[in-house]
């Protein structure tokens, strides 16, 4: 039983960081000065035809956490 909820838990801390990633992809595009469609358009294209959905959303592997923190990171330079 406990197993399971392990299994639980990181598949749903891995899908929350990666959407978090798109979350902030569709922050930057919006930020450097893309149109609304356009921006919402490419972050989705992020989140579901990417690695980012197939690998990174499934499990608690180092991909998540490094698009989120890479993300995370643009989002700051553009905003400094």
């Amino acid at each position: 039983m406990t197993e399971i909820n392990f299994v639980l838990a990181a598949k749903f801390s891995a899908s929350l960081f990666t959407a978090l990633s798109a979350a902030l992809v569709l922050l930057i595009l919006r930020r450097s000065g893309h149109r609304p469609g356009v921006a919402l358009f490419a972050a989705v294209v992020y989140g579901l035809a990417t690695s980012s959905w197939s690998i990174s959303s499934q499990s608690l592997w180092q991909h998540g956490f490094a698009q989120f923190w890479l993300a995370l990171g643009l989002w700051w330079f553009l905003a400094n």
